[in-house]
C-alpha cells in the first residue's frame, strides 16, 4: 500500500539558486526546504553549506532566501552557522526578527517562541518559513529592502500529483 505523502514530502530537501533579473537590477534567490523533525545537526550543516554557496557566489549583488528552513532561532544556532560565516561584505537580515522583533533576534538559550494564541501578532510566533535579505556593503549596489511583514492565514491549495483532488501545498502557513 503507498503511503499519501504528506505536506513535508511535496518539496524535495536542500535549496535551489536563481539568478533574477527585475527592471534590469540582478539578484540571487535561494528557495529552500531543510530537513525536518529533529535533524537539528542536519538543518545547521545545511545552513553552513548555504553560507558556503553565498560566499561563492557574486558577491556584488543582493540574495534573498525564502522557504522553509524548518529552522527556529531558537532551536537551531542559525547565527553561528549561517550569519557568522558569510564575507564580511555582506549584511544579513531576517524579515520577521526586523519587523516584528525590533531588530532582536532570539537565540538558543531562550524558549520557543510558538505562541499562537493571537495568529497576527508575529512578534512572540515563530514560524520554520524564513525570508532573509542580504545585501552587499560596498557603496552604490543594489540593496534589497522589505517593505512588511505577514504570515499568510489561508492555505493556498491546489492539485496533487496529477488527480483532481484539492489539498493544501505545504504543511503549514507562508
Amino acid at each position: 500500500t503507498q503511503q499519501e505523502p504528506t505536506g513535508n514530502q511535496y518539496v524535495k530537501k536542500g535549496y535551489r539558486h536563481y539568478d533574477m533579473t527585475i527592471g534590469g537590477n540582478t539578484f540571487d534567490v535561494y528557495v529552500l526546504h531543510m530537513d525536518a523533525g529533529e535533524a537539528t545537526n542536519s538543518r545547521e550543516g545545511q545552513w553552513r553549506q548555504l553560507a558556503a554557496a553565498i560566499n561563492g557566489a557574486v558577491q556584488s549583488r543582493p540574495k534573498l532566501i525564502i522557504g522553509d528552513t524548518n529552522s527556529r532561532w531558537t532551536r537551531e544556532d542559525i547565527k553561528a552557522n549561517f550569519m557568522d560565516l558569510l564575507n564580511s561584505n555582506l549584511t544579513a537580515s531576517d524579515a520577521w526578527v526586523e519587523f516584528c522583533r525590533d531588530g532582536v533576534y532570539p537565540t538558543t538559550d531562550m524558549g520557543d517562541l510558538t505562541n499562537q494564541d493571537d495568529p497576527t501578532n508575529y512578534s512572540n510566533y515563530e514560524v520554520v518559513d524564513k525570508i532573509i535579505y542580504i545585501n552587499p556593503t560596498a557603496a552604490n549596489t543594489l540593496q534589497l529592502v522589505p517593505q512588511s511583514f505577514r504570515i499568510e492565514q489561508d492555505y493556498t491549495y491546489g492539485t496533487v500529483d496529477g488527480t483532481n483532488d484539492t489539498k493544501p501545498l505545504g504543511d503549514h502557513r507562508p
